[in-house]
């Protein structure tokens, strides 16, 4: 039996202690297995003070996919591994789980308040639009094919070797849409500092 996602912890900008992440996990990538690599990821506390909405929902969202990701069936073989040892099994699921977490540690680069961004953040930011696009483009497979090619591009022993997303990934790839849909347009055109951008306080 697969494991369960661990639940979402207090949604309530990033925390950090000299610029290291608030987590209860060892994320040392040597000693850290996958499931608690993603448990840590996703585990920093968000303050609603003084953050963009945006930036919060994105947050939100990248995590839910990267968990649903990470306690997939098919990445079941590659769970109790350290991060830093070579997967099990280097399938379509595997190979998304990792790119959705590395934009998601690029999203915490990021500040909450994105109108305070300097040149370098701004630039990280519109990084982390353009994967999160991409992201949805492949789970929602609207260029037939491509993920499963990008997949065996990387890991050429998965040829043909690809499992079924399932209806919980693409629902969390829907609600990822759903934010990048939904954000100003000024945000598409990377104009950061914008009166859209509405902040919590």
């Amino acid at each position: 039996m697969s494991p369960s996602p661990p639940p979402d912890g207090p949604s309530t900008a990033l925390s950090r202690v000299n610029n290291f992440l608030i987590t209860p996990y060892d994320m040392d990538p040597t000693t850290c297995d996958r499931a608690n690599y993603t448990r840590g990821l996703c585990a920093p506390p968000l303050l609603a003070s003084g953050s963009s909405k945006v930036w919060l929902v994105i947050v939100l969202q990248t995590r839910a996919l990267y968990r649903t990701l990470a306690f997939h069936p098919a990445m079941e073989p590659n769970l109790s591994q350290t991060f830093s040892t070579p997967a099990n099994s280097k399938n379509r699921v595997y190979f998304m789980w990792d790119f959705v977490g590395r934009t998601l540690h690029m999203m915490y680069l990021v500040p909450s308040s994105l109108p305070d961004m300097n040149d370098k953040e701004s630039e990280t930011f519109n990084d982390v639009l353009t994967r999160s696009m991409l992201t949805v483009h492949l789970l929602k497979d609207i260029e037939p094919g491509r993920l499963n090619a990008l997949t065996e591009s990387s890991y050429p022993a998965q040829k043909d070797n690809h499992p079924e997303l399932g209806e919980d990934v693409l629902a969390a790839t829907q609600g990822l849409d759903n934010v990048l849909v939904g954000l100003p347009k000024q945000i598409h055109k990377g104009r950061i500092g914008i009166p859209e951008v509405q902040q919590e306080h």
